[in-house]
């Protein structure tokens, strides 16, 4: 009895835990078992998902071979993830695995799958290393993740459109440097696009996760850097600023190089995504350079170079000690003020050590620089020269100063001792060896003048330019004015000078070992009265005017003769008279004094001629006499003998009758071949008679 009341508790038992096993288990899925390279003596790794995430369960992974009924357990405890060495299993023969999950009494099991350890080989996810775009392609590099080669999917989109997708494989590494795999694609030049990468191994079926997703965005272009400056105790606090790239070239970000270069210092480079920065130099020349970039690639790279403060053309305090630690720079300057870009510098010599190498009469500039990093500052900067002074400084500075007035006295030295004594002096010390350029007079007047000039270049001065030296003489005097003129003014006033008299300048620059050469220049000052310039001034106005009194007579005399004046008589319409309404009044009647001038022929017509002549005028005048009588009957009482009429003045009808056109027969024989000019108030008539011919007029 007490046999079978123990078999049957056994049995409930089992019937409870087969029951609990065939529940719905919240493990939905198998569990996962893979390395992560192809390397054969890797470890492998099993993970699992658990949908009921409410209560505390733990957890145990079951593997069975094939060929036995044993069950290999790994405890998991609360994890999802089991690590198996590789020695606990058997890799090259298909196994069954399952996960049992256990939560207080409930226990169940996830689904169990059969699987070959050797070929489940789940790479990581991919990390894209580079990005480069050019010409309509993109070219995406990544690494290896070993050196097999393996099968790849690449997917890729428009920004807001739908993906594209490629499957490729890589082949195996020959050489062990290659240690990236890459692929290519074709895109729009204008477009920005998005992609992504997985792969799996060979004779794998688990494909590893997909990469992050990259940008593809244009290609960024040089930053355009500006800068602010603001000096403060020996150094200078630069803010560096540039403009934002476009949306285009933004995408996935965009960050900057900064690299900065100065004396005495190594070349440091900072990384930053904003569009500012500040950076602390000295006083000395600095370089920076700002380079873009984005997920496809960097900007050209472009130097900017940050000039140093402007050099002192005088020292006025010497160095008489340095600081230490320190740093001494130094460079010659090109042209005399110039920096060079390549320069010296030193963090343990001095400066008498450095002036052994330096040049002779040639211009230096050095700067002292003290502190590390943000503190570092320049505490003294200054011109400088090796040497100023000759071995016979005392005796060729006399010598040049006589030279100097001779050529003052002769104008221009071209004796042979002369030139050697020049040459002599302008090898032996370092006054300057170049005349004052540009040396004018200006604004004249009776008793003054302005002498201006440029400064002397500072390769020609050999030294310290201490001032100006100016001689000026009077013509027939012997003894010249002298003048001293600080080194930083380029012009002179002259003054108490004599009026209308002939003046010489003589300018030179002057070291403190001697003068250099003079430029010379020549002036007269104007005479009591009217200034040079107004006298100028007056001369201008009086030739204008005497030109426009010219040009005037010019153009009214070709006026008058290209377009002469023609007079142009105005005549008066003719009333008109109509026997109903003829005036009955008395006519008065207006007298002209008319000039008859007689102009005889030397040969008059032969008779044939004069014949057909009067018959054809007789006929003629026939026929007008005719007409004439149509239109004048009313105004001559028939039987009346013809007169003739009278000539009215300028402006009034010249009113002609039939009696008025017709002389009597022996007028006409005793006047005949008479021609008749007559005048009368500036008009011309000609009267011409020929034997029997009425006259005309």
């Amino acid at each position: 009895m007490m046999e079978g009341m123990v078999v049957l508790g056994l049995l409930v038992f089992v019937l409870a835990v087969s029951i609990a096993e065939d529940t719905t288990c919240s493990v939905s899925l198998s569990p996962l078992c893979y390395k992560t390279s192809t390397q054969p003596q890797e470890d492998f790794f099993c993970e699992w998902k658990d949908d009921d995430t409410s209560q505390i369960a733990t957890y145990t992974l079951f593997i069975r071979p094939p060929t036995s009924i044993d069950n290999e357990k790994f405890e998991a405890g609360n994890l999802l993830h089991k690590h198996l060495p590789l020695e606990s299993l058997i890799s090259l023969s298909p196994v069954k695995i399952w996960v049992q999950r256990q939560a207080d009494t409930e226990i169940c099991t996830s689904p169990k799958i059969f699987v070959t350890l050797i070929n489940s080989v789940k790479y990581n996810a991919i990390h894209i290393k580079t990005i480069t775009r050019s010409a309509g392609t993109v070219t995406v590099s990544w690494p290896r993740a070993d050196s097999k080669g393996a099968d790849h999917e690449i997917r890729w989109k428009k920004i807001n459109a739908s993906w594209q997708n490629e499957t490729f494989v890589t082949e195996d590494s020959v050489k062990e440097e290659e240690k990236l795999d890459s692929y290519t694609l074709h895109v729009e030049t204008h477009s920005v696009y998005k992609v992504e990468l997985r792969r799996r191994a060979k004779h794998s079926i688990l494909w590893s996760e997909w990469s992050p997703a990259k940008y593809v965005p244009l290609e960024i272009q040089q930053p355009v850097v500006h800068w602010t400056e603001d000096k403060h105790e020996g150094q200078r606090r630069i803010k560096l600023s540039w403009n934002v790239p476009p949306p285009e070239s933004s995408y996935g970000g965009v960050s900057y190089n900064l690299t900065l270069e100065q004396p005495c210092k190594k070349k440091t480079t900072k990384t930053t995504t904003n569009t500012s920065y500040e950076i602390f130099i000295t006083f000395s020349e600095a370089r920076v350079s700002v380079i873009a970039i984005n997920n496809v690639g960097n900007s050209p790279s472009q130097e900017y170079i940050i000039p140093p403060v402007e050099h002192l053309k005088y020292c006025h305090n010497t160095l008489e000690s340095q600081t230490k630690p320190h740093c001494l720079e130094w460079y010659e300057l090109i042209d005399g003020e110039t920096r060079p870009p390549n320069v010296n510098f030193s963090t343990s010599s001095t400066l008498e050590y450095i002036k052994k190498d330096m040049k002779k009469f040639v211009r230096y500039y050095y700067f002292v620089h003290t502190g590390r990093n943000k503190h570092r500052r320049t505490v003294h900067m200054c011109p400088i020269y090796s040497a100023e002074g000759g071995k016979f400084h005392t005796k060729l500075s006399l010598l040049h100063l006589w030279y100097l007035q001779s050529e003052r006295n002769q104008h221009n030295c071209k004796d042979f001792v002369c030139v050697c004594v020049c040459v002599c002096v302008c090898a032996c010390v370092s006054a300057p060896v170049a005349r004052p350029p540009n040396v004018t007079v200006l604004n004249e007047t009776h008793n003054s003048a302005v002498v201006s000039w440029r400064s002397i270049p500072v390769q020609d001065q050999r030294g310290f330019l201490q001032d100006y030296v100016i001689w000026v003489s009077k013509e027939g005097h012997e003894e010249p004015a002298f003048h001293e003129v600080p080194a930083n003014q380029t012009s002179f006033i002259l003054r108490n000078l004599d009026a209308g008299s002939y003046y010489t300048v003589h300018i030179a620059g002057r070291t403190h070992t001697g003068a250099g050469p003079n430029c010379t220049a020549n002036f007269f000052t104007t005479h009591y009265g009217l200034a040079k310039r107004d006298t100028a001034i007056l001369i201008v106005c009086a030739v204008v005017l005497l030109i426009s009194v010219a040009i005037s007579a010019v153009i009214t005399r070709l006026k008058n003769k290209l377009l002469p004046v023609i007079p142009s008589p105005v005549i008066s319409p003719t009333p008109s008279y109509h026997p109903n309404n003829q005036d009955t009044s008395v006519v008065s009647e207006e007298v002209h004094q008319v000039i008859l001038l007689d102009q005889k022929h030397s040969h008059g017509p032969n008779r044939e001629q004069s014949t057909l002549l009067q018959d054809c005028d007789l006929q003629a005048c026939k026929e007008e006499d005719e007409e004439i009588e149509e239109h004048f009957t009313d105004l001559h009482p028939a039987g009346k003998s013809g007169v003739f009429p009278n000539l009215i003045s300028k402006g009034e009808t010249l009113r002609l009758s039939m009696s008025m056109l017709t002389i009597e027969k022996h007028q006409r024989e005793t006047n005949d071949e008479v021609g008749m000019l007559s005048y009368r108030n500036g008009l011309f008539f000609e009267n011409r008679g020929l034997e029997n011919e009425t006259t005309s007029l």
